[in-house]
């Protein structure tokens, strides 16, 4: 038996579907994900939650379910790593469940290291730097891209611009949010029997439409991975926002206003919000990086992440701006002005660093 809900039943199916819904207008998305949310909560007698980071996407999912559930508990995996503001926006939603990880970031980066480039990249550096017997052919795949059949996999292979993080003066990993975020929800998800309501959305990247694609859908019940229920999948951005302006909810101020811009709406702050420790995709970012972003946010946390975590270094290492920009000047940390939250100049230190153009 499928056990997917939406009606598509193969991946290409899906696809088509999901290009042409990405397309409806709001009030018809609104109508085709209560429809999912009730299919889900049917399928599980109602014993559900919704996976609550927060963020804008979710913020908009907990309102959705609520206005048909409004008992609805939202869990919250609190990896010591989110933003104030996003801390403020958990504390004024009711009926939140904290879930507190076994290790905090700080022993991570200390047992594990530095979560950066991406993912599948940290495993890869971890294969080959923990070579044993059984991962032998894995070892040889991640360095030279050749299967047990003599193919070549390019994807499987560490990018010779990376090979340098092997001999690193400092570790990678990929481990944190497992630890942080996956680990705390079994226990409660044992305890309890329910299955999460998860605010992703296809349009984020390509791993996403992948998922949704081969996982069945919004709903699909019975994946390796477990179960959840995803209803506002082929939702984009654009309906996120308008969605929090046509009912006027409350959101963590971090992302700023919601205006119009060249005839699409827009935030003025943040674009995204993630684990403010977390260097995932640094490398590929244009202007303003999110650990320079962290400077200018949370000054703080940037200083703490140079002086204790090394990320200076990693960085430097890596080619990978870190100082901060449109701040005055080039970052020194030293020159962090409490009061005023900025970077200041002149500097106070007397490094006589430059002031950024």
């Amino acid at each position: 038996m499928n056990d997917n809900t939406c009606g598509q039943r193969t991946e290409k199916e899906r696809l088509e579907w999901l290009a042409t819904a990405q397309k409806y207008p709001l009030e018809l998305k609104e109508v085709l994900s209560l429809q999912r949310i009730r299919q889900a909560m049917r399928h599980f007698d109602g014993k559900m939650y919704v996976a609550y980071s927060g963020g804008l996407d979710s913020t908009v999912l907990l309102h959705l379910i609520r206005r048909e559930y409004p008992d609805v508990v939202a869990v919250f995996a609190d990896t010591g790593q989110e933003f104030e503001s996003i801390y403020s926006q958990v504390r004024a939603t009711d009926n939140v469940t904290w879930l507190e990880p076994r290790m905090s970031f700080d022993e991570i980066v200390k047992k594990y290291g530095i979560p950066m480039i991406s993912k599948k990249l940290c495993r890869m550096i971890q294969d080959v730097k923990n070579p044993t017997a059984r991962n032998a052919k894995t070892v040889n795949l991640r360095l030279t891209g050749m299967t047990q059949k003599g193919e070549y996999q390019p994807r499987w292979k560490i990018p010779n611009k990376w090979m340098k993080l092997l001999d690193a003066p400092f570790r990678v990993t990929n481990k944190c949010c497992g630890i942080l975020k996956i680990d705390p929800t079994k226990p409660y998800q044992k305890r309890t029997g329910e299955v999460p309501f998860v605010g992703v959305m296809a349009e984020e990247s390509e791993n996403r439409r992948s998922s949704y694609a081969r996982g069945g859908g919004c709903n699909a019940f019975n994946q390796s991975r477990g179960a959840s229920s995803r209803p506002i999948m082929f939702w984009t951005e654009q309906d996120i926002l308008q969605y929090v302006i046509k009912y006027q909810i409350p959101y963590a101020d971090i992302y700023g206003e919601i205006v119009l811009k060249d005839g699409l709406l827009a935030k003025t702050g943040e674009q995204r919000t993630g684990c403010k420790y977390c260097l995932f995709g640094a490398h590929m970012k244009k202007g303003e990086n999110q650990f320079q972003a962290l400077a200018r946010i949370e000054p703080e946390s940037y200083k703490k992440a140079i002086e204790e975590y090394g990320y200076a270094e990693a960085l430097d290492y890596c080619g990978i701006p870190w100082r901060p920009v449109n701040l005055g000047v080039m970052g020194c940390v030293e020159c962090a002005d409490t009061e005023t939250k900025i970077l200041i100049s002149p500097h106070k230190c007397g490094c006589n660093q430059m002031e950024s153009k």
